[in-house]
């Protein structure tokens, strides 16, 4: 792995099944590799396939259910099929396949282990309000659990899509390094700015910026204290970006602190962004169901691609 990015070796690993969300990611994944100058992989899994759009699902069980061959040698086509047309349009990005059996949250995370990823892209299943429950069941489990980066493919457009600014949540953690590192790389290799987002309010806790005073609650008129606060965590953020300003010169930098909810902060900038970047930390079960509050909002609701950039486990602890 670089010193500024917590990324792997290897290529870009990316998860396919068919559908639109999928066609997305790879499309996404694509054009990320030729940029990283990386290969591509495209991973697949046997299991769980779902019935092509426009089936009749009520006389498709009359014909009988698929055999495994049938399954495998379909998917195996499929994969053909798109990798040879991903090789026409990328004729300088070496793109591979990986069929695997087994559900496909694990056949993800094991073929990113197994080739040292550079990262894991998945697109987001689905629209609306359902789909945004689900998120769909192999990305929410491969951001909660994998120990690389984790892009998943948000919005209507294709990467890149505009030339708006990559946004960085930043918290002031000890462990929002990677996350930073991750989207400067980003920014540099595709000529675009880093607006990073610093928001003073947290929804659970009584911070001293919290709710006890009315500081940080959206709406709330800064007295003298507070603005001498602010101008202490906007003196902070600066402290933290600079080294990392120093290392990707070519990177237009700005950087806001804002008094609203971490996450409401972000979504309301990702409308606009090439890529919303935002770090998570912590290990155990808790930490894999909940995800992070501010990660788990945005990945259910930006109008971006998301990349979640988590923390290696302290001890090197990777359960």
């Amino acid at each position: 792995m670089t010193t500024d990015e917590i990324t792997g070796d290897g290529p870009v690993v990316v998860g396919t099944d068919g559908s639109d969300g999928a066609r997305q990611a790879v499309t996404w994944a694509a054009a990320e590799a030729a940029a990283m100058g990386r290969g591509l992989l495209l991973v697949r899994s046997a299991r769980g396939r779902r019935p092509p759009p426009g089936t009749d699902l009520l006389a498709a069980p009359l014909a009988g259910p698929p055999t495994t061959e049938d399954v495998i040698l379909d998917a195996r086509r499929s994969l053909d099929a798109l990798a040879a047309d991903l090789r026409r349009q990328y004729p300088g990005t070496g793109v591979e396949t990986a069929l695997r059996d087994g559900p496909p949250e694990e056949a993800l995370l094991a073929v990113a282990e197994d080739t040292d990823a550079a990262m894991i892209v998945l697109g987001a299943s689905g629209s609306g309000a359902f789909a945004r429950l689900l998120l769909g069941s192999t990305a929410a489990e491969v951001a909660r659990t994998a120990f690389r980066p984790v892009v998943v493919v948000r919005g209507p457009a294709p990467h890149p899509a505009n030339a708006g600014p990559v946004v960085l949540g930043v918290d002031g953690s000890d462990e929002e390094s990677e996350a930073t590192g991750f989207a400067f790389a980003f920014a540099e290799r595709h000529g675009l700015a880093v607006h990073a987002v610093h928001a003073w309010l947290n929804p659970a806790l009584d911070t001293p910026l919290g709710t006890a005073t009315g500081v940080g609650v959206p709406g709330h008129a800064l007295g003298p204290e507070e603005d001498e606060l602010r101008a202490a965590a906007t003196e902070s953020v600066r402290r933290r970006l600079r080294p990392w300003a120093g290392r990707h010169p070519g990177v237009g930098l700005t950087h806001e602190v804002v008094a609203d909810l971490a996450a409401k902060a972000l979504l309301d900038r990702s409308a606009d962004a090439t890529l919303l970047v935002v770090g998570s930390h912590g290990g155990g079960e808790l930490w894999r169901v909940l995800l992070g509050s501010v990660g788990h909002a945005v990945l259910y609701h930006a109008d971006c691609p998301v990349a979640i950039v988590r923390a290696p486990a302290k001890g090197g602890d990777q359960d």
